[in-house]
């Protein structure tokens, strides 16, 4: 589980991630909107912070979600995020809600938490700065905590499937991009070949979404390319990642083939 800092303010209750920082006003304005805009949960947009750059995350112009297809609008739209760190809640929702032990994220209770509310607004400001991690991966030991992003993933769609059939699709498709998520790293960590199996069965499930991933609006072209070509080789997909570091270097564009 990461480790939080979290507010308790009488009825209400927020998250910090200790690695991560805020504006002065953070709450202020989630305090304001929760309030005025009668919600159960008030979020704000979030910054990407790296070593020499800072990126503005997922924006929306300001957005009131309610009703019974709340649930499936917000995660359709893929604003509110997974995360529980810049938003501000009722601490009545979390009266029965604990997040699980021995999790790496706190991603496995978001359908718990939005299944107990009745309104949620996402603001159009921007006020929390999330650290992000850029170091290099390649022949580095492979951490099992990366798991969980399928775990979680994986359980989306259970629950898709149980309670939420429109999301199912959009699910399936997550799942696929959390084997492309992890087998990325394991491809280019050291422990590929101690964990061969592992490997070898998230390239099965990947395989299976190829079409699924090329058809789509979501992944851009090089995006498709690094997909289909982890799926189909680790070592090509080696290859490309490597030739992709030596184009880096030499335009000092971003990495353009993830994770």
């Amino acid at each position: 589980m990461l480790a939080w800092t979290f507010a308790h303010l009488g009825e209400l209750i927020a998250f910090v991630d200790s690695d991560d920082w805020l504006e002065l006003d953070m709450f202020e304005v989630l305090y304001t909107n929760l309030k005025e805009k009668n919600v159960d949960i008030a979020c704000v947009g979030y910054y990407q912070c790296y070593m020499n750059k800072i990126v503005k995350g997922n924006f929306c112009k300001g957005k009131l979600y309610s009703g019974e297809n709340l649930i499936s609008e917000i995660c359709e739209d893929g604003y509110y995020n997974l995360a529980v760190w810049n938003k501000l809640f009722k601490r009545s929702i979390f009266d029965k809600i604990r997040f699980p032990d021995n999790r790496y994220e706190d991603a496995f209770i978001f359908f718990e938490i939005l299944e107990r509310v009745s309104k949620v607004y996402i603001s159009q400001e921007t006020k929390y700065f999330y650290r992000q991690r850029k170091d290099s991966i390649m022949n580095k030991v492979f951490d099992d905590n990366v798991l969980d992003n399928i775990t979680y993933r994986e359980l989306f769609l259970e629950t898709a499937h149980k309670r939420y059939q429109r999301l199912i699709p959009l699910m399936s498709f997550n799942c696929k991009m959390g084997y492309f998520f992890v087998l990325g790293i394991l491809a280019k960590s050291k422990d590929i070949k101690n964990k061969f199996e592992l490997a070898r069965e998230l390239q099965r499930k990947m395989r299976e979404g190829i079409k699924e991933v090329i058809k789509s609006d979501k992944v851009n072209f090089n995006g498709k390319i690094a997909y289909t070509s982890l799926a189909v080789s680790f070592k090509l997909y080696q290859y490309l990642f490597e030739l992709n570091k030596f184009i880096k270097k030499l335009s000092g564009k971003q990495n353009i083939l993830y994770p």
